[in-house]
């Protein structure tokens, strides 16, 4: 949605959003979540009008801010709620914001999400460890890997536990020096697709698209 209205004044503005908050059935927009956004460069703050000597100006918000507030709404209806995360939805979608705050929420939000779905199940896997090789010890690591992706499982690329283990290490904790973990890893797909070409597509037959 666009308006052309040119400028606005703060309630003006408040009202129209406030109007969407209500469809959205989010939290309406009051004067301190505002200056909030403000603060927080989600919303740029209004350009003075009138400026004249003994007389207070008017305190105009461009076109363009009506655009990014609704933006933020339909983004906390989406359910992104933290300053950081609305900052990057806006730039994402093209919206400017000041690129030292890009910076630190890419850190914060980077960090949050390896906290999320990495920490609760750390990884403990390390190649490097000379003991590593202990069977027992190999097995209960597998037994701790998620499934393989079923997409990528239908299409035949499934990925050896070996190839995985030996990833992981080297994602988290470092290079292994006994184990190229991505030269295991391309000779398995290389396999595949040398297996994958060893078959003859009958002519008629539909092709699907890849999965990757």
């Amino acid at each position: 949605m666009r308006y052309g209205r040119g400028s606005l004044l703060k309630p003006e503005l408040l009202a129209v959003l406030n109007a969407e908050a209500t469809r959205l059935r989010v939290e309406p927009v009051n004067e301190r979540m505002w200056r909030d956004w403000i603060e927080e460069d989600l919303i740029k703050e209004p350009n003075p009008k009138g400026v004249r000597r003994g007389i207070n100006p008017l305190w105009e918000y461009p076109a363009s801010t009506t655009e990014r507030a609704l933006a933020i709404l339909k983004f906390k209806a989406d359910g992104v709620k933290k300053f950081s995360a609305l900052r990057l939805q806006l730039w994402l979608h093209g919206h400017d914001v000041p690129p030292t705050r890009i910076e630190v929420d890419l850190e914060s939000e980077f960090g949050r999400l390896l906290k999320k779905h990495f920490f609760r199940n750390p990884w403990t896997y390390d190649a490097r460890d000379p003991n590593t090789d202990a069977p027992e010890k190999i097995k209960r690591h597998k037994h701790k890997l998620q499934p393989g992706d079923p997409t990528l499982d239908a299409a035949g690329l499934t990925v050896s536990d070996e190839s995985l283990l030996a990833l992981g290490s080297k994602f988290f904790l470092g290079p292994d020096s006994k184990t190229d973990a991505f030269e295991v890893l391309v000779t398995e797909l290389s396999q595949f697709v040398t297996k994958l070409s060893q078959f003859e597509i009958p002519r008629g037959t539909r092709r699907r698209s890849s999965p990757w």
